[in-house]
């Protein structure tokens, strides 16, 4: 059951409740004036008794990131991310994606007046698609997405938003470190999927904090980090050589970061946590959704199935307390009825790429 000793109180917050309630804990945030927001942040965390129980969890809560205003737990980094472009006076942005992120910073900028370009594979899911385009971003579909919004970003002095590389990325996502601090107190472990580790880094950096600097608590949660399909790298550093691991696409989906320049800070705060690191895969990820919609009535992206499909896994050998599964997604698909996308395009060389952001600048 839920820890009912009083939790201490996080200094300096702001009275909203919005990621910008921690706007005095971040590193060089954006003037106030600048806080771009939709309502992000501030998710509940649905207590799962009954399947606390049935793992033999202290205590199992859901942090329902899904019920963020564009669906995902992208748009607490993407609102801190558009705000500090928008305060630098920058026109133009663009990011790829594999989908949320996508969306997320569509909207975002749409909210400042910046065009955002979307860079993602044609094989991006038509629902995502169709909300990127409802939020006005401009979407570049490629064969190679990340290395031509890179190749872009630098020819044309674009901002690239990508979470592997820009590190204004992990700042917003300590929001839910702190959220969860201000929700339960004590946490045993988090799970959580992850790509390029942007989030997972910005809740242990928050955890780190809430330790270090503000001295509320005595340890950091495990921090446990599931993966699936070809982007494993951090989540096979503590998987045992000799299990098979599954190396194709997953349902998960296209266009997360295969390698990322965060891993070895993801696999530090891993080691330091005691946590670990979670392969499942497209059967453990289908098996998890259906418990989660038919027996609990959740439904969530693959990304959160996932993650609950590491702590199935994970309860069977280890002790792991008072446990925070985020859901990361929406589980919804959403109608498709945009006719310009029916025929979009795919731009796999720069002068293509390039002619079309110059003839769509907004």
């Amino acid at each position: 059951m839920r820890d009912s000793s009083p939790t201490p109180e996080l200094p300096h917050v702001a009275s909203c409740h919005t990621v910008w309630r921690y706007a005095p804990l971040y590193r060089k945030p954006p003037a106030s004036n600048y806080h771009l927001t939709l309502a992000e942040g501030n998710t509940p965390c649905l207590e799962m008794p009954l399947l606390a129980d049935r793992l033999g969890l202290t205590a199992l809560f859901f942090k329902r990131e899904d019920l963020n205003p564009t669906g995902s737990h992208k748009d607490r980094s993407l609102a801190f991310q558009v705000s500090t472009y928008w305060e630098q006076g920058c026109s133009r942005l663009l990011i790829s994606s594999s989908g949320n992120a996508g969306v997320s910073a569509s909207a975002y900028a749409a909210l400042a007046g910046i065009s955002m370009y979307v860079f993602v594979s044609p094989q991006t899911p038509r629902h995502k698609l169709e909300r990127i385009h409802r939020y006005g971003g401009h979407i570049i579909a490629s064969s190679r997405a990340i290395s031509f919004a890179k190749h872009i970003s630098r020819q044309l002095e674009i901002p690239n938003l990508r979470p592997s590389t820009n590190p204004r990325s992990i700042e917003g996502f300590q929001s839910i470190g702190w959220e969860l601090f201000e929700q339960l107190g004590t946490v045993d472990s988090i799970f959580t999927y992850v790509s390029s580790a942007s989030s997972l880094i910005g809740i242990g950096r928050a955890f780190q904090r809430l330790k270090d600097e503000f001295h509320l608590l005595e340890s950091v949660p495990q921090l446990h980090a599931v993966q699936s399909g070809l982007g494993t790298s951090i989540a096979a550093h503590f998987v045992p050589q000799k299990q098979d691991l599954p190396m194709q696409r997953s349902v998960v989906g296209d266009l997360g970061a295969k390698k990322t320049a965060l891993a070895d800070e993801a696999i530090r705060l891993i080691t330091a946590t005691g946590g670990s690191g979670w392969i499942v895969s497209d059967a453990d990820i289908l098996a998890a959704r259906h418990v989660l919609g038919r027996q609990y009535g959740i439904e969530t992206s693959s990304e959160g199935c996932a993650a609950f499909a590491a702590l199935q896994h994970a309860s069977q050998t280890r002790q792991l307390g008072r446990v925070v599964v985020l859901l990361t997604g929406h589980g919804s698909q959403w109608e498709m009825t945009s006719p310009e996308l029916d025929q979009l395009p795919v731009l796999n060389t720069f002068s293509e790429i390039a002619t079309y952001i110059e003839r769509h600048p907004a």
